[in-house]
């Protein structure tokens, strides 16, 4: 005769596994500080990519609509502007991207809590099923 209470949590892991898969093993086994710092260092390299495509494209688009003389100052107030948006860009990222990366640690852990919870409850089951099987 099939459990049907261990029918029901095999298949709510199943399903929690499919669903968040590879996520739950990044989560498993790290701490907070350092779940959040490889996410940082991930959202750090992702900004500075996404920051530098952005800016060469808007230069290009500037220099292209507008004629505007390529001199030595208009190269040193666009590198000096880039700059600047630069960090203003990067402190307001990375501030979203470490709220968004705590919220993630969040569901991730909860949801490696939720699946330890039920493998204690299947090993329970099992167990019982272990000492009836012997009687």
């Amino acid at each position: 005769m099939i459990d049907q209470d261990r029918v029901r949590i095999m298949t709510r892991m199943a399903i929690r596994e499919k669903r968040t898969g590879y996520r739950i093993q990044t989560a498993d086994g790290l701490d907070r500080k350092s779940f959040v710092s490889y996410y940082g260092v991930r959202s750090f390299f992702f900004g500075s990519i996404l920051f530098f495509l952005v800016f060469s494209i808007v230069s290009a688009a500037v220099f292209s609509w507008f004629v505007i003389p390529v001199r030595r100052f208009t190269i040193e107030v666009l590198l000096f502007s880039g700059l600047l948006g630069y960090l203003f860009f990067m402190l307001f990222f990375l501030r979203y991207e470490r709220h968004r990366n705590l919220k993630r640690y969040e569901r991730y852990s909860n949801t490696v809590r939720s699946q330890d919870k039920d493998m204690q409850q299947l090993s329970a089951i099992y167990e019982k099923e272990d000492q009836k099987s012997h009687r």
